[in-house]
C-alpha cells in the first residue's frame, strides 16, 4: 500500500500541510484536528491530536495548518485557523512550547 493509497482509506481530509523526513511522510488534517506521519510505504505510524476534536490543549489541534522541523528534529506545528500559534514538540512529539495568540 502506497502513501497515497494510506491517505484515500482515511479520506475525506483537508491536507495543508506536507512534509518529508527521514523516509516519513508528514501531513496536517485540517478538516479531522490531527498531524499524521506515514512510513515511505503508506502505513500510519502516529497520530497527533484527537481526530475530530478540535481544542487548545497539548493533546489537541484547531484545525493545524502547516508542519515544519527544526535542526535537532523538533517539530513545529501551525495551528492558525482557530487559535493561531505554533506549537513546538520534541524529536520525541512531546508538546514543549506554544507561542502566538
Amino acid at each position: 500500500m502506497t502513501a497515497t493509497d494510506t491517505l484515500r482509506l482515511i479520506s475525506p481530509m483537508l491536507i495543508l500541510g506536507l512534509a518529508a523526513r527521514y523516509d516519513n511522510i508528514w501531513v496536517t488534517d485540517n478538516r479531522d484536528h490531527t498531524v499524521m506521519k506515514l512510513g515511505n510505504d503508506g502505513d500510519l505510524l502516529m497520530t497527533l491530536g484527537i481526530k475530530g476534536q478540535a481544542g487548545t490543549s497539548d493533546e489537541t489541534f484547531d484545525r493545524p495548518a502547516n508542519i515544519a522541523f527544526g535542526p535537532n528534529d523538533e517539530l513545529y506545528v501551525a495551528d492558525g485557523y482557530g487559535p493561531i500559534w505554533v506549537q513546538r514538540r520534541t524529536s520525541s512529539s512531546r508538546p514543549t512550547t506554544k507561542c502566538g495568540s
